[in-house]
């Protein structure tokens, strides 16, 4: 019990002003640009923007379908699964030494032309996760992926700012 009375008295010393800076959030917007970078003429960039803050907070941005395919048919009925198609973004922000530091998973798919004509679809698929320094402002590349497997050369790109 005396030593919650002296926690409490030191405490109660200390100014306000004595607060550890690092643990004041910040808020900062983030864009990532997902291009398709074969054809660097073309316009078909994607954008998707979300506010966290600087302290490891998760934030995630989900866009996409769930698309249909038949699993079995027997003769008077179908039966479907679902398949989910399209971007998955979790991010996290935090400082550390000073520095702004970014982490990125992302979860990428679309549905390819099946060449074999089979009954359910081929889904193209991308999973990686990305960690770096932030240099505000600053549009960094955070993947490159030219893979024979994906119908395109692709390119995620970011930049965070703060918030005003």
């Amino acid at each position: 019990m005396r030593s919650h009375t002296l926690l409490a008295g030191v405490l109660m010393c200390l100014p306000l002003g004595a607060q550890d800076k690092s643990t004041i959030a910040t808020p900062y917007q983030v864009e990532y640009t997902i291009q398709d970078a074969s054809d660097p003429s073309a316009k078909n960039e994607r954008h998707y923007i979300l506010q966290l803050d600087n302290m490891n907070t998760r934030g995630n941005i989900r866009s996409g379908a769930k698309v249909p395919y038949a699993t079995s048919t027997a003769p008077s009925t179908t039966q479907w699964s679902y398949a989910d198609i399209g971007v998955n973004i979790d991010c996290r922000l935090w400082e550390k030494d000073g520095h702004l530091m970014m982490y990125s998973n992302f979860d990428i798919s679309s549905i390819t032309q099946n060449s074999q004509n089979a009954p359910t679809p081929t889904i193209s698929q991308v999973r990686t996760e990305t960690g770096t320094v932030v240099t505000l402002g600053k549009q960094m590349a955070l993947l490159t992926i030219d893979d024979p497997q994906i119908p395109k050369k692709l390119r995620v790109m970011a930049v965070v700012t703060p918030v005003p």
